[in-house]
């Protein structure tokens, strides 16, 4: 049932409690001359108009010829309000002790309706108390008792625009918890399915190990036992495609391993990328860094750290595998985390990569295995932080892992 569904019910539950309270106030107004002679039969028309509408309505929703939306719950919320204010005007306008009752129609209104149909139904209900303090029928019970209008009008209104603004800024509230309640639950779910992906994925790669590594030792045999063989181009690209499946799997099984055995400790960022520079090897690719003077601190398993910008890297240098990758790291006071990002000068990152971001297995290269960005996000979540990507004006791709910044610890 959708949210303008519940609301619908809920109208048409209350109004059922309003005619019945309407019909039995009508006997206690005629005998204490609060309703006159001559106003009963417009009082009574409009009970009966509101109860012949609510069960049209009823009908209307209970067999789905009407759809439910926000203008629709504005128009019932609109023959409530002229009907109270109908029934208000016979018997004494804003001088009937009834007229809080409008403050539970904005209450009402505030909960259920939202934005634009918000503000409408503001307006019709400031013009009905217009209306209430203009010429109503006082009966004679009300003589020589009311406040004039200067005194009430004024105050009711202050009334009822705290009250709507109250309520809506509570129903914006809580629409946003639900939002976010209603994100994590699917997050939640996703890693739910991820964590039983990844025990199924160990598993076979456990099963797959052992066959791989006889097929392996077989071929390797194979080409030894004959000389004619051991130049076989078949044999050879065989071989080849065995030793990288081994690896794919060592590989799986070691970040398994690594991440089951991981500890934080603090780790400057700046010294990290400045060893990562000493170490790299890439015959046709530059690789420039920009840091700050001071150092960055963060707490994080380094080992996970090295392998996250290590794949981030390796990303790169095959999108560009000539030309210049460029890394930078500064920290980012106001929002306290540090932001690396890697730019190189290739294609950029296709539209179907970013839709399923953090997905395993996922990728576009015939020889690549889709963990290396899915271990990166799923790093980045797991330290509180972000990785985002996005194309360069210039050309090519800007990655961006943003890490909460180690805080100095108060004296």
């Amino acid at each position: 049932m959708s949210l303008n569904d519940r609301s619908l019910k809920l109208v048409l539950s209350l109004r059922w409690i309003a005619i019945a309270c309407q019909a039995l106030a009508l006997f206690p107004a005629l005998k204490l001359g609060w309703l006159q002679t001559h106003t009963r039969i417009p009082a009574i028309l409009i009970i009966a108009f509101l109860a012949l509408l609510n069960a049209l309505s009823f009908l209307a929703h209970k067999n789905k010829f009407i759809r439910p939306t926000q203008g629709y719950i504005l128009t019932q919320l609109g023959f409530d309000l002229f009907a109270l204010c109908g029934l208000l005007w016979l018997s004494g306008g804003a001088w009937n002790p009834f007229i809080s009752l409008l403050f539970f129609h904005a209450g009402l209104a505030a909960l259920l309706l939202q934005g634009l149909y918000l503000l409408l139904f503001v307006m019709l209900l400031l013009w009905s108390m217009t209306a209430l303090y203009s010429n109503p029928l006082i009966p004679p019970p009300a003589l020589g008792q009311t406040l004039p209008s200067l005194v009430l009008y004024p105050a009711h209104t202050i009334v009822l625009l705290s009250l709507i603004g109250l309520i809506a800024w509570v129903s914006l509230r809580l629409e946003s918890k639900r939002k976010e309640i209603e994100a994590a639950k699917d997050e939640l779910q996703r890693l739910d399915h991820l964590r039983a992906f990844g025990v199924i994925a160990t598993g076979f790669s456990h099963e797959f190990a052992t066959p791989l590594s006889t097929l392996q030792m077989r071929l390797k045999r194979l080409q030894r036992r004959s000389g004619e063989l051991e130049s076989d181009d078949d044999l050879k690209v065989a071989l080849e495609a065995a030793h990288q499946c081994e690896n794919k799997v060592k590989n799986l099984l070691k970040r398994r391993d690594d991440l089951a055995n991981c500890t934080f400790e603090k780790v400057d960022i700046s010294s990290q990328l400045r060893e990562l520079k000493e170490a790299w090897v890439a015959s046709d690719v530059s690789l420039v860094i920009e840091l700050p003077e001071q150092p960055i601190e963060i707490r994080t398993p380094l080992s996970s750290l090295k392998q996250v910008i290590a794949d981030l890297l390796e990303n790169a240098r095959q999108a560009c595998p000539t030309g210049v990758i460029k890394m930078s790291a500064r920290s980012n006071d106001i929002a306290g985390v540090v932001e690396l990002q890697i730019e190189d000068q290739g294609p950029g990152v296709p539209l179907v990569i970013r839709e399923h971001l953090g997905e395993p297995f996922f990728t576009t290269r015939d020889n690549g295995n889709g963990l290396g960005l899915y271990n990166a996000v799923t790093f980045a979540k797991a330290m509180g932080g972000l990785l985002q990507i996005s194309d360069r004006p210039e050309g090519g791709a800007k990655i961006t892992l943003q890490l909460p910044i180690l805080q100095p610890e108060k004296a």
